[in-house]
C-alpha cells in the first residue's frame, strides 16, 4: 500500500480538549501522532471529516520528574 501523506507523523501521547465552532461542550480525546498537516485523535465521539475544531491539546512531559 502507498503511503499518502503528505508530511511525516510523530508519534506521542496526549489528551485534549476539543469542541466545534459554536459549541460551548467540550469532548476529551487522546493524541496519538501529530504531522505538519493534522493530527490523529481518539474520542468516544465521532467528528465528520471537515468539522472545524477549536482544541487544547496537553503532552507529557517525559524528562521533567
Amino acid at each position: 500500500m502507498q503511503e499518502r501523506r503528505r508530511h511525516p507523523r510523530f508519534p506521542l501521547v496526549g489528551i485534549a480538549e476539543v469542541k466545534t465552532a459554536g459549541e460551548r461542550d467540550r469532548v476529551v480525546a487522546t493524541v496519538y501522532d501529530v504531522s505538519r498537516s493534522g493530527i490523529a485523535l481518539y474520542s468516544g465521539v465521532p467528528f465528520s471529516k471537515d468539522l472545524r475544531l477549536a482544541m487544547r491539546v496537553a503532552f507529557e512531559d517525559r524528562d521533567r520528574r
